[in-house]
């Protein structure tokens, strides 16, 4: 007799892949007719822009376009100019059981931008893009909680605590906003290059709503009218969305990733006096969430009247156990070929984050572009790495990180440029957690169990491997038995060497 169970559905999303890269793409460009001769090159900088990402059988495909700018000094005309770019990036990832209904979370970030001169009409642009991929499937755990159909049935249930992923989802969403220049600030000429990143600031719920605010960062290297010298500003555009939970928001992490989707920036100036620049985004807030919750089900079962076959599930959830947030000062030095007179633009890229017999190495690339005594234009790298140590872990614990990076403070300083920069360490553990639920009971009610010629009482040692459970089990008794044959309250357990009268249930 097949017995009815009581079941009870998880559902959660499974884990496929979640994995970063390095993506380079070049590109050759011809400089346009309106544009004169290239001389030198100052600076090249940019923006990446993701367009779409798609999962298909077996396959991720993402696509994307760096927004560059590249500032150079033209041949035989007086000031700097700016060369626009857009280089286009695409790749394809393998990816086990990933389906077109898989959910995707993808973050890309400049590592670094590079152009060079092939001739006064002809560059070369080489782009280096951080990718972090991350693949989910739905999935659904079937949980066997009781007997359903009152059969007479010793039950084991077993409770675990598991912090497993509950939703993926995502929001496109835009905003658009004029800023102004500082009044110590000369009017805009025209920009030369621009720069955009979004970060998440702070993340909170409301019910069942989730509140994120964030902060657009925006620099640009501009000309200045007028005279045409260089300048640079600054710019923190605050944001907020709201994002529907599937549920309330208690005993829940939250992984917010912003991406920008499309950018817009264009100088403005009015008869007021107002300088500054129009910016308008278009962004998705990819959201992944963790929830905490205990599981209660059945792990074995057995009849005291029938031989018993059990099916047993055999399931593994992933789970979150730490996240947190570790804050680090990178202080370096750019050593510079003359003496730096002041500073005019700082890029700071972050670059891959990688674990090393319990250290983090982050990997910090930086790019100045400064005057020198003689008012020349000039621009120094560097590329920094960055050891932060963390607690060791058990083998069995999976571990990952990502970087954020706030703004850098850069100075001028004997032989160089000095640079202190605030380093965010996002450091999230995961652990697996192995499930086995009883999901099947047949009753062989052909083979009766029965105590004729045996003894209704047994003695026993208890031994370091027994329990209540394993020896009610063995000699067809139940816990219930024992534990009134012994004077054991409910609350209490049994040790190695206690001596037990176990009687059988007849």
């Amino acid at each position: 007799m097949e017995v009815k169970l009581q079941k009870e559905n998880i559902s959660f999303y499974r884990k496929l892949i979640d994995t970063s890269m390095n993506h380079e793409e070049t590109m050759e460009m011809i400089v346009p007719d309106t544009l004169p001769d290239v001389l030198d090159i100052i600076d090249t900088d940019g923006t990446v822009v993701l367009r779409s990402k798609e999962a298909d059988n077996g396959k991720i495909s993402l696509s994307g376009v760096v927004r560059a700018h590249i500032v150079f000094l033209p041949e035989g005309a007086k000031g700097v100019r700016s060369l626009p770019a857009q280089v286009p990036f695409s790749l394809s990832l393998d990816a086990n059981d990933v389906k077109p209904s898989s959910k995707l979370a993808v973050k890309a970030e400049l590592n670094g931008v590079d152009a060079r001169i092939i001739n006064s009409r002809k560059l070369i642009v080489k782009t280096d893009i951080m990718l972090s991929v991350s693949a989910y499937n739905d999935a659904v755990l079937p949980l066997s909680v009781g007997i359903a159909d009152g059969t007479e049935i010793e039950v084991l249930k077993t409770s675990c605590e598991i912090n497993p992923i509950v939703d993926v989802t995502e929001k496109t969403f835009s905003f658009s906003d004029e800023l102004s220049l500082a009044s110590s600030k000369p009017p805009i000429g025209a920009v030369l290059k621009s720069s955009v990143r979004l970060y998440t600031d702070d993340v909170k719920t409301v019910g069942t709503k989730l509140i994120i605010k964030g902060t657009a960062y925006i620099s640009i290297l501009y000309s200045a009218s007028g005279n045409g010298d260089i300048n640079a500003a600054d710019f923190n555009l605050p944001f907020s969305q709201i994002m529907e939970l599937n549920g309330e928001g208690g005993n829940m992490t939250f992984g917010v990733n912003l991406m920008p989707t499309g950018i817009y920036l264009q100088e403005v100036g009015d008869v007021s006096g107002m300088h500054g620049v129009t910016v308008e985004f278009s962004a998705v807030a990819q959201l992944v969430v963790w929830k905490k919750m205990t599981l209660s089900f059945m792990s074995d079962v057995y009849s005291t009247n029938y031989e018993t076959e059990n099916e047993l599930g055999d399931y593994t959830l992933n789970s979150l156990i730490s996240d947190q947030v570790i804050r680090e000062n990178l202080r370096e030095t750019i050593e510079t070929p003359v003496q730096v007179r002041s500073i005019v633009n700082a890029r700071i890229y972050p670059g891959k984050v990688r674990r090393e017999e319990g250290v983090f190495k982050a990997v910090v690339n930086a790019a100045v572009i400064y005057l020198s005594e003689e008012g020349k234009i000039m621009r120094a790298t560097g590329r920094f790495e960055m050891p932060v140590d963390v607690d060791e872990n058990d083998i069995n614990i999976e571990t990952n990180a990502a970087m954020q990076l706030s703004e850098a403070f850069v100075t001028p300083s004997a032989g160089g440029v000095e640079l202190r920069i605030p380093v965010e360490l996002r450091v999230r553990e995961f652990v697996n957690t192995d499930i086995s639920p009883v999901t099947g009971v047949v009753l062989n009610e052909e083979n009766a169990k029965t105590s004729a010629g045996k003894p209704s009482l047994i003695l026993r040692r208890v031994s370091q491997d027994d329990s209540l459970w394993s020896l009610a089990k063995k000699y067809n008794s139940t816990r219930d038995l024992i534990r009134r044959a012994n004077m054991i309250e409910e609350a209490e357990d049994i040790t190695a060497n206690d001596l037990l009268i176990i009687a059988k249930k007849r």
